[in-house]
């Protein structure tokens, strides 16, 4: 496992300058870690088969201490079916609200992970801060202002936040960004294939079609595009938009596909492009949620990013969405895909989000929620056939 160095990779990442009001929460006497004291929001799909076996995996860095989800009885039977756990291991209650009132539950509670809809993602770790928890977001909505209200907030209540992206925590991370040290300074364009079926990754699920009643913002397919643009922004810095189109299907009131444009700056810093202007990289993507393989060997899901160097003519490849690394059409990468492709990049959102505790600090995304909204206000928008989930 690597850490990304998150101090150099995101904006507004936080030194908190004092330590947390409870230090018996997070040390034990000797000095050495205490395990993390955890509570999940939120007991959907990407929770039981992400976070739950990436906390319990470390239980020297975690110990999971409640669940928080407003179907308490679903809660319970996963955690019964799929976890082997009853409610005599852990409570589970309907709100964090109830939960933070729990008096035994609060004192022995550290952190909060936030594993639900957008909807009320952002409330959810409010709400947590305020009671001086730490706090981990999955993959934020596109409120990047309120989010810089939120990294304040953490800051003054002495406690860690943590926006979490996942694809930007990929096992081809730190290949690509050894390719990058190489090859970045003569970076000649990025491109970006992010296409799956919204009816095998979302079926019967009618949000995906409905505007949210609370906020404009990343609808529709753009709830996808959040995963390839949060790991260019980790290798590339901040990008820039430049122009979008998005596709609206008859009975759909978000979008459905699309293309967007953007810039990323050139390094030139090496001492053999002394004197060159900086330019911009363009940076284009192709995203859709109705790709359907109409062959047999096509892939089921198209999830690459590729960039193109004038040093040697070499390529990197980011494919299975960064679990596969490819340089100049050799494979890098020793393992195959895993079944279920989330396992190493939530172990290492988990490892960032101890070391963050430990370190006092607070590490904040808001590049890919901006350029979101960008792609998404900025959009020449054209109607598309009809197309049932």
């Amino acid at each position: 496992m690597y850490m990304h160095d998150l101090a150099k990779r995101v904006h507004g990442v936080t030194k908190l300058a004092e330590s947390m009001g409870d230090t018996e929460a997070t040390s034990r006497l000797d000095g050495s870690p205490k395990a993390v004291r955890i509570a999940v929001c939120g007991l959907g799909e990407i929770a039981s088969n992400a976070h739950l076996p990436a906390i319990l995996r470390n239980p020297h860095k975690f110990q999971l201490a409640a669940i928080v989800d407003p179907n308490r009885n679903a809660a319970l039977e996963t955690l019964e079916n799929t976890f082997s756990l009853t409610e005599s291991d852990i409570p589970v209650y309907s709100s964090l609200s109830q939960c933070l009132l729990d008096n035994s539950a609060a004192k022995n509670l550290d952190a909060v992970a936030v594993c639900t809809p957008s909807s009320v993602t952002l409330d959810l770790a409010e709400i947590a801060l305020q009671a001086g928890k730490h706090v981990l977001v999955e993959k934020p909505p596109g409120d990047w202002r309120r989010l810089q209200g939120l990294e304040e907030l953490a800051r003054d209540k002495h406690a860690s936040f943590f926006t979490a992206y996942h694809t930007a925590a990929c096992v081809g991370f730190q290949d690509a960004q050894e390719w990058l040290k190489m090859h970045g300074c003569q970076l000649e364009r990025v491109q970006v294939t992010w296409k799956e079926s919204v009816r095998k990754w979302h079926p019967g699920q009618v949000w995906v079609t409905e505007k949210n009643p609370t906020t404009n913002v990343c609808e529709g397919v753009l709830d996808m595009v959040f995963n390839p643009l949060s790991l260019l922004v980790a290798l590339l810095g901040p990008l820039q938009f430049q122009s979008s189109s998005l596709s609206v299907p008859s009975n759909w009131e978000t979008p459905i596909s699309g293309h967007f444009r953007l810039a990323a700056p050139t390094n030139l810093s090496q001492s053999e492009n002394q004197g060159k202007k900086s330019k911009s990289v363009p940076v284009t993507g192709d995203f859709a949620w109705n790709y359907e393989p109409t062959k047999p060997g096509e892939p089921e899901e198209i999830w690459t990013i590729d960039f193109h160097s004038s040093i040697n003519s070499s390529t990197l490849s980011l494919q299975d969405g960064g679990s596969q690394v490819f340089v100049d059409g050799r494979r890098t990468t020793t393992q195959s895909t895993a079944s279920y492709p989330l396992e190493p990049e939530y172990e290492n959102l988990y490892q960032q989000f101890s070391k963050l505790i430990e370190n006092q600090a607070s590490a904040i995304d808001d590049v890919t929620p901006r350029l979101l909204e960008e792609i998404q206000s900025g959009a020449r928008l054209t109607p598309s056939p009809a197309y049932d989930i």
